[in-house]
């Protein structure tokens, strides 16, 4: 969706060259968020969104890939549909094209884990490790802060393990993926200072407390992503290839009603025939999310105090109610906003795009700490 309020943000706030870009590439829509630090607060400037789907003759909504040209052409009109100003920018990498993955591995005290990482990462990436770019992570034990906050960022940071069984969180980026978007980015005008994958910045966007151990949803329209945050720091996270997309597309089949129509009533309307089927999505996707968040709470002892909702998908009409049910623990809905400066009227708006844009906000934050 377009932003009809960005010449509205101009109004409130001086662009400049401190000004930064967050942008995600998502599976149906490409979202850019733009904000600026004035007097140690993130200001938010202007955001953008622009379905992919009608640039191959797709419906709004539908998870399309496009050709980089074409992709390239997508970004462009939204940075110019969104006012935006910045150049420098920070990328979030779809957790399609990325792996992450929480192993054990047995560490003499004091080695450097550099040489064991590449032999152990070979038994959870399907590709050869020269066709990845591989870093990785030294996590704390849990309950404690993280070794290091830039777990995900690709910087090559070799960490020391401190015992003899040592937890580390891997992350693997396949090459092609980061060319391409190296590529759209450079056809944009964009300079990336680095790239992330998507679930780094949602858990940026989350604010997550500092000594809870809390499960994180986030519904896109082609997969859901399932990530464990414990003190703040992203432990593992596991992908379930069902999302809003498979949603609406019951909704249309079992009523008999055009796409736009059925994504329009998944989020907006009441119960309905179809509710069955697009309830059968939501429970597969519940059902992979309770036993990676079991499985962590028996590997690391430590509970769960609830569930953070994101993504477009997490809109849909009834979806928190339900989860509800499923986890019987407290649900909320991702508010990154809370974390930006802006004018007070358009609170409530932004609150209800928070979900969609928690990934663009969560990599413009990081990209924003970068500013001197």
């Amino acid at each position: 969706m377009r932003n009809p309020f960005a010449n509205l943000f101009s109004l409130f706030t001086a662009r400049g060259t401190e000004s930064v870009v967050g942008v995600d590439f998502g599976s149906s829509s490409l979202k850019v968020v733009q904000l600026k630090k004035k007097g140690g607060q993130a200001i938010l400037e202007t955001y953008g969104a622009v379905a992919l789907g009608p640039y191959v003759g797709m419906e709004a909504g539908r998870a399309a890939r496009l050709p980089n040209a074409t992709l390239a052409e997508a970004l462009r009109d939204v940075l110019r549909e969104a006012k935006v100003t910045a150049t420098e920018c920070g990328v979030a990498v779809p957790m399609s094209g990325s792996l992450i993955a929480a192993i054990t591995l047995p560490v003499r005290h004091g080695q450097d884990v550099s040489a064991l990482i590449p032999i152990e990462a070979r038994k959870y990436i399907p590709t050869p490790i020269s066709e990845v770019k591989l870093d990785w992570r030294v996590l704390s034990k849990p309950g404690t802060p993280a070794v290091s906050e830039q777990a995900g960022s690709l910087s090559n940071a070799v960490p020391n393990a401190e015992s003899e069984k040592t937890d580390v969180l891997i992350t693997a980026v396949h090459r092609d993926v980061l060319e391409r978007l190296k590529g759209v980015c450079a056809d944009a005008a964009l300079v990336p200072s680095f790239f992330e994958i998507e679930s780094f910045s949602t858990e940026r966007a989350a604010s997550p407390a500092p000594d809870a151990v809390l499960g994180v949803i986030d519904i896109g329209a082609s997969a859901a992503k399932i990530s464990i945050m414990d003190s703040g720091t992203l432990r593992d996270a596991h992908t379930v290839n069902r999302g809003g997309q498979d949603m609406t597309l019951a909704l249309s089949s079992s009523l008999g009603i055009p796409i736009a129509e059925a994504e329009e009533q998944k989020r907006n309307g009441a119960p309905r025939a179809g509710d069955q089927l697009a309830s059968a999505v939501l429970s597969r996707i519940f059902g992979e999310a309770r036993a990676v968040f079991s499985h962590y709470e028996a590997r690391a002892g430590r509970v769960l105090v609830g569930i953070v909702f994101s993504g477009g998908g997490s809109l849909s009409f009834g979806l928190l109610a339900e989860a509800e049910k499923a986890f019987s623990l407290p649900i909320t809905l991702i508010d990154p906003m809370v974390q930006l400066a802006a004018p007070a009227f358009l609170l409530p708006l932004l609150a209800r795009a928070g979900p969609e844009f928690a990934v663009a906000i969560g990599v413009a934050l990081r990209r924003l700490e970068e500013v001197r």
